[in-house]
């Protein structure tokens, strides 16, 4: 009778671990929809799920069924992911999104609040910048007319008569360099 009990308790626990894993399913179905996942994101998904499963059963399996693997677990842990599927999926689906979405609404809450108050405690010195520049925008612009009139009376005074030197000096240095001329055939 007592050999019976433990194996009930061990059948038991393996459909427990099946509607864990099932369970565990779902909520990453959940996280999947939520996170609008797409190919790569899937497969590192699916991947991370099906490792986090398979710690997961094989911990569970090593606490019910102290590690024994038979057919009974397998079944034990088939009909537990069925039944879970087919009672308490959707129930536990919507529950996860609703979860999700929750989440997601206090987050676009919380970043409009930080935006809200960035815009507040940020208006005195905007305000105080925007006072600063235009002063300065207003300067900026008489010192470029007044300097484009010094450049046009520099180079009438001074510019004509520095560039005939700069030419000069050029082809005096040329006539210099007399590796560099051309030669005549």
């Amino acid at each position: 009778m007592d050999m019976l009990i433990n194996q009930a308790g061990a059948f038991t626990s393996t459909i427990v671990i099946g509607m864990s894993a099932g369970l565990l399913f779902d909520y990453y179905r959940a996280v999947r929809a939520a996170c609008k996942l797409r190919r790569v994101g899937t497969f590192v998904g699916d991947v991370v799920y099906w490792l986090v499963t398979t710690a997961m059963v094989f911990i569970m399996l090593l606490w019910g069924t102290w590690g024994e693997v038979r057919l009974y677990v397998l079944i034990g842990i088939g009909l537990g992911a069925l039944l879970y599927f087919q009672l308490f999926s959707r129930a536990a689906y919507r529950i996860f999104r609703l979860k999700f979405h929750i989440l997601h609404r206090i987050w676009v809450l919380l970043l409009w609040s930080l935006n809200w108050l960035w815009l507040v405690v940020t208006y005195p010195v905007r305000l105080l910048l925007l006072g600063l520049s235009y002063p300065y925008l207003l300067l900026r612009r008489i010192v470029n007319k007044m300097s484009r009139g010094f450049k046009t009376a520099w180079y009438r005074l001074v510019g004509r008569r520095v560039e005939r030197v700069l030419a000069g000096l050029r082809s005096r240095a040329a006539r210099l360099v007399f590796w560099k001329r051309k030669k005549d055939d």
